[in-house]
């Protein structure tokens, strides 16, 4: 019984499975031209109007060329055109699922809005240059869907009637099979036309979605569940792999080589494949046959790529490629030895052992936490799975983990509420920062406002100008600032003691011959002296130096300092005002001590003395301004300190950046936990260490 555009008339108990599979069938290949035709210039050649002496060529002698069936110059390209892509379309279809797709379709029937053609001619287009010759087979068939309406009227219609009066006639339209369709369709409905047309129809597809599931079948009631599958008996020799094989894979390696009959759902990339390939080789050991049917060419050429990559090249033969299938099965037949098959399953079962093993140990919770390595993983990997997914990577204490995971969930609920989460770096530069008391919080905020804004940029002003009159380089940080001035107030010191010829040269002669005696090299002892005298030379008349060896040493550290900063020649000098510049640098850097000594002291932020004097002004600001994360510090300061004395200090700290809500809170915890956990487990069993990459790589 075939169902197709009268299907509504058969009335077949079906359960929803097979209502389901029905409807699959049916959408398989989009709109069925063979059903719903329409006549389309892009996808078919119309050779109704052929030229006549073209188209009784192609009558008789059922073959003839593109451009002798079309002879008018732009008609002829777009035939020719539209001839390509027809074969194009009809080649893919054909390589990749065997099945013909290249028909003329002659005469139509039209029901309503259905429109189905009567006979399809098999052809061939083979490319002649530019050209196409087109041969038609000299047998058509009729439309598998037009049969289904036909025996809706006439339930005796046999198939071989209508192809007895398509034979009896030349003509590729006999008149005679639309006189017989008019009469076997007795309705008002139907419209019986002319059409011949060269395109892509497929009635083995048609054939296909008439075909009528019977649920009485075992092999569908089994598939439906109606029926158990029967259990599968143990082989009596296990499976002989040549490609690995998990436990469901050998499952249904035993089941088919037990001769049941079932079906297995899979999905690409769960070694299907390597499935089919241990089945073929065992069923070829049992010397017995198999016929492989796949959806698409490519599919079976992956068969044979994995055959020849498990070095049994051509056990199986490719209908696309038989020669090459065949000389490859002849040469290895040829290059074949006696093979050891106890050696090579002596060599499984160790492997086989040796995963085993590997399995046991990722497997194993003989720890402190009672986890496994392999539990460790699988919840990261869930929570790395999730829409917010944690992502912190803080870690606890080994020691503390088996205890804390407890008491955590309280705790980290208590600090929520409290506000320990509730700022973020966002909210300014006080993120994190610690005090002990409310008066530490008020000197803090004092000292940011004294210096902040407008009085930062007046001293900012006075001591960079001060330094820029000297032609020293820009300073950029305060680092600069206390480097040039404290080399300053070392050059006055200097002058003080020494005339300003001091640094006009290189002092090591001179520090050399007044250095201890195992640093005085390779001077003479009269080279000493002469050097000794040349240095006190320099000495400014009545001043008194305690250690003339260490002031030479801090001249020379002066003298090559000041050529490095200074953007000129000139001399080393100290004018009026240092005092004055030095006491409004020390204003800022007793500010910046004070900041520095509250502030988060996270390492990946930069010092408050090495920032940018810019990002300096505007910390500045924020500090006096952005208060909001010193709100009822000291009322989050007990919980904070629960939560560091029990080992989540860290945790907390690096968790807090993200700002998140209670759920969030404890999935991080989670995250942390279990990140520290399979860290802990690794230290505690050397055993997985040995498994690196490549030893896991060469298991089995």
């Amino acid at each position: 019984m075939f169902l197709g555009f009268a299907s509504s008339i058969f009335h077949v108990e079906r359960n929803e499975l097979l209502e389901l599979w029905h409807k699959q069938r049916l959408s398989i290949g989009g709109t069925n031209p063979l059903v719903q035709f329409e006549l389309s210039s892009f996808g078919q050649v119309d050779l109704s109007r052929s030229h006549p002496g073209g188209l009784a060529q192609l009558a008789s002698a059922r073959s003839s060329s593109i451009s002798n069936l079309v002879r008018d110059g732009v008609a002829q390209s777009r035939a020719l055109t539209t001839s390509r892509r027809v074969l194009k379309k009809a080649q893919r279809i054909e390589r990749n699922f065997g099945i013909d797709a290249l028909f003329i379709a002659g005469g139509m029937v039209s029901i309503g809005q259905t429109k189905m053609p009567i006979l399809l001619w098999r052809s061939h287009l083979i490319p002649k240059g530019e050209d196409f010759e087109l041969r038609v087979d000299s047998t058509p068939r009729v439309n598998p869907a037009l049969v289904s309406v036909i025996k809706t009227y006439r339930s005796d219609f046999r198939i071989s009637d209508l192809i007895a009066v398509s034979q009896g006639q030349t003509d590729l339209i006999p008149t005679g099979v639309l006189s017989l369709v008019s009469e076997l369709i007795q309705s008002p409905d139907v419209e019986i036309e002319k059409l011949l047309v060269l395109g892509n129809f497929v009635p083995d597809l048609t054939l296909v979605q008439q075909l009528e599931l019977k649920d009485s079948s075992a092999s569908i009631m089994r598939l439906t569940g109606k029926e158990p599958a029967p259990a599968v008996e143990n082989l009596v020799r296990p499976p002989t792999l040549v490609l690995n094989a998990d436990s469901d894979q050998q499952a249904v390696l035993e089941r088919a080589l037990s001769g049941n009959s079932f079906a297995v759902e899979t999905l690409p990339g769960c070694g299907y494949l390597q499935t089919v390939v241990n089945l073929i080789a065992n069923l070829a050991v049992s010397q017995k046959r198999a016929l492989i049917i796949a959806p698409r060419q490519q599919t079976l050429d992956e068969v044979a790529e994995r055959l020849s990559a498990s070095m049994l090249p051509g056990l199986a033969v490719r209908q696309s490629d038989s020669w090459s299938d065949t000389v490859a099965a002849i040469s290895r037949n040829e290059k074949a030895t006696p093979g050891n098959l106890k050696s090579a399953r002596d060599l499984v079962a160790r492997s086989q052992l040796d995963v085993e093993q590997y399995f046991s140990v990722v497997q194993s919770k003989e720890n402190s936490l009672g986890v496994s390595v392999i539990e460790a993983l699988e919840n990261l990997a869930t929570l790395a799975s999730l829409p917010s997914a944690p992502v912190n990577s803080a870690r606890i204490r080994p020691e503390i983990l088996p205890t804390i995971r407890d008491d955590a969930a309280a705790i980290l609920g208590r600090a929520h509420e409290a506000g320990l989460f509730a700022t973020s770096p966002e909210d300014g530069p006080w993120f994190q920062a610690k005090f002990e008391s409310e008066a530490q919080i008020g000197e803090a905020l004092a000292a940011a406002r004294s210096i902040a804004g407008e009085e930062f940029r007046i001293l900012r002003y006075q001591i960079s100008l001060y330094l820029s009159d000297l032609n020293l380089s820009a300073s950029k940080k305060v680092e600069d600032w206390s480097l040039r001035l404290n080399l300053l107030l070392g050059i006055r010191e200097t002058l003080d003691k020494f005339r300003p010829e001091i640094f006009d040269r290189s002092l090591q002669e001179m520090i050399s011959a007044t250095a201890s005696r195992s640093e005085r090299g390779e001077l003479s002892g009269a080279q000493r002296r002469r050097f000794k005298k040349l240095a006190k030379g320099y000495l400014r008349q009545g001043a008194a130096v305690a250690n003339l060896h260490q002031a030479l040493v801090e001249a020379e550290r002066q003298r090559v300092a000041w050529s490095q900063l200074n953007l000129t020649q000139a001399p080393p000098t100290v004018p009026l005002g240092l005092g004055d510049v030095q006491s409004k640098f020390q204003q800022i850097y007793r500010v910046l001590e004070i900041l520095q000594r509250h502030l988060n002291p996270d390492p990946d932020i930069a010092l408050l003395t090495r920032m940018e004097l810019d990002q300096l002004a505007v910390v500045l600001e924020n500090l006096a301004t952005k208060t909001e994360g010193l709100d009822h510090y000291m009322q989050r300061l007990p919980i904070s300190n629960e939560l560091v004395e029990i080992g989540l200090g860290q945790f907390a700290k690096e968790v807090s950046k993200s700002r998140p809500d209670v759920e969030l809170l404890q999935r991080e915890f989670e995250l942390t936990w279990w990140q520290s956990a399979l860290e802990a487990i690794i230290q505690s069993d050397s055993r997985i260490l040995e498994y690196t990459a490549e030893a896991i790589a060469t298991l089995g």
